[in-house]
């Protein structure tokens, strides 16, 4: 069936072929007649499934553009998802005429309030600013129809919750709610529950799997040697768009400050640069004006560009998830894509892990893989071994084998926290669905604390100090 055969508005459909619609994705194909029924969904779709349209569409048929106050609301993570977002529902409702407001935080509320006076239809916003507009009244939600959670997810992965509770005591219950996601937590479970009437629950199987539509490979480089192979790569490879992600804002410029001399069609794109700055790098780069971004994780979600051939990861990044974001910036809906991952040796190291979390394996190429340099030493059968004469607290996180998680991610989160060391660490004794990790006892509840603010594999879990049976 296709768009045209709908029962949606001549103008809707008008947009739409302009687009270049014309037969729904299997995500349009399932929630668009579920919303337009008046139906609260929840629905898992993987980066670059065509979600954004399958809420889009639906809202804008049902939009009334008489009405004054916003109708709908949808909440996004980041402002560079939000921009994306409001884009594509301008695009879609254009010609029926839907003004949409774009709120995020580091830019004026006051702009925000004076745009509010003009009557927009619809409001994309970041939580933070959401809250702010709602609680100061400048934003009047008497009139809302639809509230949409695009990546719940990362919201959850980001801190929101609690902000998302504060908004969602305020909306009027009777509303359609509508959540999208990557995956699903355990947490987003409290959110249907609480907030959403009687949801559909739809799990969209991707109809091609992601390395089936990306090639993905990886070298094993020196890490002072990245930026000369880097060059050699490109030069080769001759992608027609690329985005190139590392780790840090500081590595974003260094590798602009070389690669711009290369090509003056380079960008960057990083949290640290002023807000005008980042939405006209990113509409260059949309427009063709750029051929290469180089950008942190704030590229990973919410950048939808066409004809982009290429993601190259400079690093690999700290958390897994954000490598299937990353990728998937190419290869969307029908388009395919190359993935090249430039490792060091200490990165090469985690391939292991990351082919586990995939379920696939990427392939290596190059030399042959070079032997460990001469002074590491082999850490694998001493990292996890107990200090006998050091006195230890017993910590409970309800991670464990079912949640796809190794021990050596248990210790590679916990020493990232600041003053402790492998030393500290006892044993980690790994469960179906918690473990158990033993701490220097000086730095327990330290390491706890800690704990509740970091992620392991981008996912926060429950933790729980265990009292010994002596002080029972």
């Amino acid at each position: 069936m296709k768009f045209k055969e709908y029962a949606l508005k001549n103008d809707i459909k008008r947009a739409l072929s302009e687009l270049g619609f014309k037969e729904p994705l299997e995500v349009q194909k399932i929630v668009l007649p579920l919303i337009l029924d008046g139906k609260d969904v929840v629905v898992k779709s993987q980066t670059g499934s065509g979600k954004t349209a399958a809420f889009a569409i639906p809202i804008c048929e049902s939009i009334e553009v008489e009405e004054k106050y916003p109708q709908a609301i949808v909440i996004a993570p980041t402002r560079e998802l939000a921009l994306q977002i409001a884009e594509d529902i301008n695009n879609i409702g254009r010609y029926r005429g839907i003004k949409t407001l774009v709120a995020f935080g580091k830019t004026l509320i006051k702009d925000h309030r004076d745009a509010l006076k003009r009557y927009p239809h619809i409001v994309v916003a970041t939580p933070g600013r959401l809250k702010d507009l709602v609680e100061r009244k400048f934003l009047r939600v008497d009139d809302l129809k639809y509230l949409v959670l695009d990546e719940a997810d990362e919201l959850l992965n980001l801190g929101f919750e609690e902000q998302l509770h504060d908004i969602l005591a305020v909306l009027p219950k009777k509303r359609n709610t509508l959540l999208f996601s990557a995956t699903m937590q355990a947490r987003i479970e409290h959110i249907i529950m609480d907030d959403m009437n009687d949801p559909v629950k739809v799990d969209i199987e991707s109809e091609v799997d992601i390395h089936k539509k990306i090639d993905q490979i990886y070298y094993e480089i020196e890490e002072h040697k990245k930026l000369d192979f880097l060059k050699r790569m490109l030069d080769y490879e001759k992608p027609t768009r690329a985005i190139i992600f590392a780790n840090t804002q500081n590595k974003v410029q260094s590798i602009y400050s070389v690669m711009c001399k290369w090509n003056d069609e380079t960008g960057m794109l990083h949290g640290g640069m002023e807000q005008e700055q980042r939405m006209k790098m990113i509409s260059r780069f949309k427009r063709g004006e750029l051929k290469y971004l180089i950008a942190t994780d704030l590229a990973s979600r919410g950048l939808h560009v066409r004809n982009l051939s290429h993601v190259i990861n400079f690093n690999l990044p700290f958390e897994f998830e954000s490598y299937v974001h990353r990728i998937g910036r190419t290869g969307r809906v029908n388009e395919t894509g190359i993935a090249i991952n430039l490792c060091s040796y200490k990165e090469s190291e985690k391939m292991d892990e990351l082919h586990d979390f995939l379920g696939y394996t990427i392939e290596r190429k190059g030399p042959k893989k070079r032997l460990k340099p001469a002074g590491v030493e082999n850490t694998k059968k001493t990292r996890f071994k107990a200090d006998k004469t050091m006195k230890y607290e017993q910590i409970k996180i309800y991670a464990g084998r079912q949640s796809h998680l190794k021990a050596g991610d248990f210790m590679h989160t916990i020493t990232r926290i600041p003053g402790v060391t492998n030393a500290d660490l006892g044993k980690i004794v790994m469960h179906h669905d918690y473990t158990t990790v033993e701490i220097n006892r000086n730095l327990a509840d330290q390491v706890m604390t800690s704990l509740r603010r970091l992620k392991l594999k981008g996912k926060s879990y429950r933790i729980q100090k265990i009292t010994p049976k002596w002080k029972r």
